[in-house]
């Protein structure tokens, strides 16, 4: 967190011409998450779907941006994206995990943890009465951990790394006050995939406020010789966005 607020003090300069402060919250839901470690294709019985095993999981959630806007045609960002998963139940076989195997007889509990800190820049393209759209591009840094626990054995692997995503917004404005916005974050490569996709509206109150409410969905994963998971994740979400623009 002390990184968004550097960023914050050293861009609300009058250098820039504009400071947007994007807070959402909501519900996020854990549909689906393949998980496998080590990850040894041959040990297919040792692949397991936690959601299918344990039920959904849900979580409350919540997610900062602060961007600037220079011009009117580029976008500096910096999001902080925590998201975390708890989940318990019985499995109906040995799974291995680790070193550890958990039997059907142990309680298992499940952490996910999928915190995100990305680092963007965008320029538009097109800007419109009714339309705007830009691309850029984002840096991301995935902060990632998984870990099995039941009475008396516990294991985990972790994932600290650099993830490159192509970034992009869409926003049309049906009218003066009402906008749609289609944004996010995806790429797909020989190991892994990663989508962080918004779709929602955003309602002009009295400035500098915005109010926004949509969809999120984030997939994505790793096929990696260390660990194999593919989760998706849908949210709810609702928020405020703070518009301070220099006179």
């Amino acid at each position: 967190m002390k990184y968004i607020y550097i960023f914050i003090l050293l861009f609300s300069s009058n250098a820039f011409g504009q400071l947007i402060v994007d807070a959402e919250t909501g519900i996020a839901f854990n549909s689906s998450n393949d998980i496998r470690y080590p990850n040894d294709p041959n040990s297919e019985a040792n692949l397991v779907n936690v959601p299918k095993e344990f039920g959904v999981s849900q979580s409350g959630f919540a997610r900062l941006r602060v961007s600037y806007i220079i011009k009117d045609k580029h976008t500096i960002s910096g999001l902080y994206a925590p998201l975390t998963f708890n989940a318990f139940g019985h499995f109906d076989r040995p799974i291995q995990f680790g070193e550890q195997t958990f039997l059907p007889t142990d309680e298992t509990r499940v952490k996910y943890k999928f915190n995100s800190y990305r680092l963007t820049y965008r320029y538009r393209f097109v800007d419109r009465k009714l339309i705007r759209f830009g691309m850029g591009l984002t840096g991301k840094i995935r902060d990632a951990r998984i870990a099995f626990g039941a009475t008396d054995k516990y294991d985990q692997t972790t994932d600290l790394g650099f993830v490159p995503l192509i970034n992009f917004r869409l926003d049309l404005y049906p009218t003066e006050r009402l906008s749609f916005t289609l944004n996010g974050d995806a790429l797909v490569g020989a190991q892994g995939r990663a989508e962080d996709i918004f779709a929602g509206f955003e309602y002009k109150m009295k400035s500098p406020v915005r109010l926004k409410l949509g969809y999120r969905i984030l997939e994505g994963g790793a096929d990696i010789d260390q660990v194999y998971n593919f989760a998706l994740v849908h949210y709810a979400s609702v928020g405020c966005l703070f518009n301070f623009k220099k006179k």
